[in-house]
């Protein structure tokens, strides 16, 4: 919430009606622009890869695994 005053401010400048509730929100803290500025927020994991490649992949490395076992053992 505390990005939509500053995006409510740049809407009314550009000419554009803004609802007076958004304009009264709290200001950001400064604490809290400089650590925003520092740090990246955060996001949770988004996967680009679909459940069946990923599903995949790991049978793959368990059997390269497996192998590798397999051969250590023999020697």
């Amino acid at each position: 919430m505390e990005a939509l005053r500053p995006i409510a401010n740049v809407v009314k400048l550009s000419g554009c009606d803004v609802p007076e509730w958004m304009l009264k929100l709290k200001r950001p803290r400064r604490d809290e622009l400089a650590r925003r500025e520092v740090r990246a927020p955060r996001r949770h994991h988004i996967a680009t890869a679909s459940a069946f490649d990923l599903k995949k992949q790991r049978r793959r490395k368990q059997m390269i695994e497996q192998a590798k076992r397999a051969k250590t053992g023999d020697e």
